[in-house]
């Protein structure tokens, strides 16, 4: 019995260390005093940086449905009517990473003569990516490229 109840505290020891490291993905509570690179992950709001960004997980099939406003400080995330038309360009840039990263990794392994396989590989993690590409590309716009600052006054609420 003893052995059954170690081998429980050990699995849950490793299931909060898992929650720890990814936190938005299982929708745990938010640590106090995030920093800006904790709240892009898990994709927060960038004035309290303690609000949701998104209504679900990354690996929901309603992976782009983002909130309205933030449920903490009330920040309307639209600025303004289509100001999420710049975060094309951020994930523009996104796809262009991928797309040079995968063509030189498989143009390493396939050689010139595999043209069709060489297009297949480079083109399926833009398909694989796309709700990260979607996701984070909004998410840095807010965050990085916005007018939009980081409020202490929203720490201790």
């Amino acid at each position: 019995m003893e052995y059954l109840r170690i081998n429980f505290l050990i699995n849950q020891s490793k299931k909060s260390i898992l929650l720890n490291l990814i936190p938005s993905i299982f929708n745990t509570p938010t640590p106090p005093n995030m920093t800006q690179l904790q709240a892009v992950v898990q994709c927060k709001c960038p004035r309290c940086r303690k609000g949701d960004m998104y209504q679900h997980s990354l690996f929901s099939f309603k992976y782009d449905k983002m909130n309205e406003y933030c449920s903490v400080c009330k920040l309307r995330y639209e600025i303004e009517p289509g100001f999420f038309w710049a975060a094309m360009y951020v994930s523009y840039a996104f796809n262009v990473a991928e797309l040079v990263t995968t063509g030189i990794i498989a143009g390493q392994f396939l050689g010139e003569n595999e043209i069709w396989w060489l297009i297949g590989i480079v083109l399926s993690p833009i398909l694989v990516l796309m709700p990260f590409n979607f996701r984070y590309s909004r998410v840095l716009l807010l965050h990085f490229l916005s007018p939009i600052k980081y409020d202490k006054s929203y720490e201790k609420k």
